[in-house]
């Protein structure tokens, strides 16, 4: 990882403290404002949503202005028609619901009895219940000795019910207004609007900062429009299903579908509980069917957006957190109720984009991103370092790809020579990093068994070509001994035999087993940044005693100090490596040369035979 600045203790503070009071100052304009906030929010939804098609009706030949137009008054005939007709469906069932007031009574009773019981909490739940549909009031009014009495002016009930109903109406109103005309004036003037935002944002680099803004705005634009179509055609589908199955009231049902899928991942559960309790409540015993397979229904929906047509529509480049979008979910409900749950959902894609395309708010999108926050070897390494081999293996079988092998050169070693590095810079200490060797050692083996390797069980037969004989030699610590152990690991039984030293091995030891082993191949393993000193010496020492063998340097993962490895060959090394799999490429394409070495040699010991050139100067000579 990229070292990080430090800075001192006074102006850490000072930045958290400043970072605090910016947060709250922000919290409470989004709060108190809500009334300024929302139609802007609302506007610059819509707009997003409306720019698309203007867009293409303006490459059409039709004027940008005319294109507005049309946009806008064909959008709000759309939702004028649907607020008429939901409306009407709303008004239809209060009707319904006062008419079978009897029915629900009956229905509630039967659930009552069925759930509670004698059960004095669940039964008190059940009388809340029933006073909340069927507005009765059963409250218990107990005997006073003495009256209150309130002397006031009369004024007539419809003027009380009447200010109850125009003030929240009013209000809608207002904000819709002003949400329409915004949303008609920032499509006029969406270039001026995106040139102050360049001159804003630019700093001086105008192609890059245009660039992130149209890349940005379109592809905003697209998925918004996206899932707007997307939630409208699950409303009808619902909508639709509902109607065949025979639920009254399938407009309205749908609509609350399309409008509640906004809420990420709840939204769906959320609308699915009125249409089943109004069909529960509303059928008879011997209908039951109908709210099972209204629920039925909406599961294999979601479960179908969700899985299949989502992912395909949206892909993953706008993605969103889960845990950030239900944390976003209840934040905005919480500021701005339930339009602010609505929107929870674009207002954290707006809130990722911006995040991708600015490094001021790169922030947003580790925090609310779905890409990684961490690099897969620096996320194996963290893993490793707390000790967690069951989480180090997810990380791994995560990032594993077609070549499994190659999991070793950019997972697990990057992740071994970041835990040597921070030993010798003193952030580890020698017991931290056996820890992690300890844990690495673990997550290999289980990686290897995984590996499938063929060939690498004792009991099977031997090769035909036969057993090369191979040395393998940790240069300085652990670490080395480990990488030589995964190859040791990874190469096929019945083609080598090998024999390990250990890191404590001396010199003298090392060539008296040289001699006795007699080695087809050395194999001196060492992972960065330390340890070349020890390759280079251990090179030099094996060269002198015997100038035949050939001895493979595996410099896992030093990619960097690949100028140096000719210092390795003048001192004996016959070939360096930087990378596991090329070290096994290697060793399998010295098998057959090995062994053709090995011919030679044992047909030069063998006596001539009787009747050869040979034979007959040996017979002169004795």
């Amino acid at each position: 990882m990229p070292p990080v600045k430090s800075c001192p203790p006074w102006q850490r503070a000072v930045i958290l403290q400043s970072s605090v009071i910016c947060g709250v100052i922000i919290f409470g304009i989004l709060y108190w404002a809500r009334s300024i906030i929302i139609p802007i929010a609302m506007a610059l939804f819509f707009s997003y949503v409306l720019a698309p098609v203007v867009k293409f009706l303006s490459r059409r030949g039709v004027g940008h202005a005319l294109s507005v137009v049309l946009t806008v008054a064909v959008a709000t005939s759309l939702f004028l028609g649907t607020s008429f007709v939901i409306t009407r469906q709303v008004t239809s069932l209060t009707s319904s619901l006062t008419k079978n007031t009897d029915q629900l009574k009956a229905k509630i009773a039967k659930a009552r009895y069925a759930i509670a019981g004698d059960n004095a909490f669940l039964q008190g739940t059940f009388d809340d219940i029933e006073r909340t549909i069927m507005g009765g009031v059963r409250e218990a009014r107990t005997p006073s000795d003495e009256t209150t009495v309130v002397v006031g002016a009369s004024r007539p009930r419809w003027m009380s019910s009447l200010d109850l109903v125009i003030g929240p109406i009013t209000e809608a109103f207002g904000m819709a207004a002003f949400s329409f005309i915004l949303v008609i004036f920032i499509l006029l003037a969406q270039a001026d609007l995106k040139d102050r935002l360049l001159r804003l944002v630019g700093d001086g680099a105008v192609s890059n900062t245009t660039r992130a803004l149209d890349d940005a705005t379109t592809r905003l634009s697209q998925y918004l429009l996206a899932q707007l179509m997307l939630n409208i055609s699950f409303g009808l589908v619902i909508a639709f299903s509902v109607w065949c199955l025979g639920l009254q009231y399938a407009l309205l049902w749908g609509f609350i579908a399309a409008l509640l899928r906004y809420v990420p991942y709840l939204g769906t559960w959320i609308g699915v509980v009125l249409p089943v309790a109004f069909s529960f409540a509303t059928t008879s015993d011997d209908e039951l069917w109908q709210p099972i397979a209204v629920l039925v229904v909406y599961a294999v929906l979601e479960l179908l957006c969700g899985n299949v047509i989502e992912p395909f529509l949206y892909g993953s480049k706008l993605g969103v957190s889960e845990v950030a979008q239900l944390i976003s979910a209840a934040f905005w409900s919480f500021l701005w109720g339930p339009i602010g749950l609505i929107l929870s959902g674009p207002i954290s894609t707006c809130l990722v984009v911006l995040g991708r395309h600015s490094t001021r708010f790169r922030f947003l999108e580790i925090l609310l991103g779905t890409e990684p926050p961490l690099p897969p070897e620096v996320a194996l390494f963290q893993r490793l370092m707390s000790g967690d081999a069951d989480d180090a293996l997810r990380v791994i079988e995560k990032n594993t790809t077609e070549a499994p092998l190659e999991v070793f050169d950019t997972l697990i070693y990057p992740a071994l020579v970041q835990a040597k590095a921070a030993m010798h810079s003193g952030e580890f200490t020698p017991e931290q990093l056996q820890t992690v060797i300890a844990t690495t050692r673990e997550v290999i083996t289980d990686t290897i068994a995984n590996q499938d390797q063929p060939g690498t069980d004792p009991t099977d037969p031997a090769d035909p070509i036969g057993r090369n004989r191979l040395l393998i030699i940790p240069a300085r610590d652990t670490a080395d001994q480990l990488a030589l152990d995964t190859l040791a690991g990874l190469l096929e039984f019945k083609k080598w035999k090998i024999d390990t030293l250990s890191v404590d091995t001396l010199a003298a030891e090392l060539v008296e087993r040289v001699n006795e082993f007699k080695p087809d191949v050395v194999c001196i393993g060492s992972l960065p940044p330390s340890g070349l000193v020890q390759v280079r010496y251990l090179c030099k020492r094996l060269r002198q005693h015997n100038k035949d063998v050939r001895i493979l340097v595996g410099r896992w993962g030093d990619v960097a100090n690949s100028d140096s490895f000719a210092e390795l060959i003048a001192v004996g090394a016959t070939a360096v490596e930087v990378k596991m799999t090329e070290t096994l490429t290697k060793l399998a394409s010295w098998r057959p040369l090995v062994e053709a070495e090995v011919k030679v040699e044992k047909k030069s010991q063998e006596p001539p035979l009787i009747g050869t050139g040979a034979a007959q100067v040996t017979n002169v000579v004795s």
